[in-house]
């Protein structure tokens, strides 16, 4: 039998929010006190870790015959296209500049561009040129805490923290407002393994397709014969599912 431990981490409150994996605290390389405490068994973690400037926000732009640009044409018409994600990577930090978020996408754009276009050719049976894309983190904040760890954290550890923003911090609210106030024509789950059924359980809320893809910082985009790993996820309505389950 596996034994896994991990070790507390409490708020500023003395709540226990969510823990570490103890190969992960014995490991921490950066221990700012601006947004951590770190105890000999425990770890405080300050609510400012968790406010802007250190928040990955939802970014839009504008593809215009395979060319990025940060406005719209006027009389353009655009394919409109939600790209999601878990977290953000951490290449979209600025460490030397108070750890402030950038835009995603931040290291990899050039690789998503060309994987993004690859992909639309597939999904879509009409040609399409012009698009605009949303691309949105669900939980915006370095859940793999590689700015405390100088390493990316283990499984167990980016889970704990993922989960604590997406259900007590309300992240996953969040992003059903925001389904329900914004219509896209593509819907595209470009998360990693572990989070791609959680995520697509709540679009399925929502929508009634999606496409499921490697996330984009993977090196199946990066290949010179891009691998993109598509399916095309139909989320069936209730009575769909009693009618074929008469026949």
């Amino acid at each position: 039998m596996k034994i896994v431990q991990t070790v507390p981490v409490y708020n500023r409150k003395s709540k226990r929010v969510t823990s570490l994996k103890i190969s992960d605290f014995e490991l921490i390389a950066n221990e700012n006190e601006e947004f951590f405490d770190v105890q000999g068994d425990f770890v405080i973690i300050k609510d400012r870790f968790f406010r802007v400037p250190h928040l990955v926000k939802p970014w839009t732009f504008w593809v215009e015959n395979g060319k990025p640009q940060v406005e719209p044409t006027e009389g353009v018409e655009y394919t409109k296209v939600l790209f999601t994600v878990e977290a953000p990577d951490k290449n979209e930090f600025d460490y030397k500049n108070d750890f402030r978020a950038m835009n995603p996408l931040a290291g990899y754009f050039q690789s998503f561009k060309t994987g993004f276009l690859e992909l639309m050719s597939q999904v879509s049976e009409e040609e399409l040129s012009n698009f605009e894309i949303t691309f949105y983190t669900l939980v915006p904040y370095q859940t793999s805490l590689h700015y405390l760890l100088g390493k990316t954290g283990s499984n167990q550890t980016r889970l704990n923290f993922w989960f604590y923003g997406w259900i007590n911090l309300k992240y996953r609210n969040d992003f059903m407002n925001f389904l329900k106030q914004h219509k896209f024509d593509y819907y595209i789950n470009g998360s990693t393994r572990a989070f791609k059924g959680i995520i697509s359980q709540e679009l399925s809320r929502v929508i009634d397709v999606e496409y499921q893809v490697h996330h984009p910082n993977s090196g199946f985009w990066k290949r010179k014969n891009i691998n993109l790993g598509i399916k095309k996820i139909v989320h069936l309505e209730l009575t769909e599912i009693q009618w074929a389950e008469e026949f």
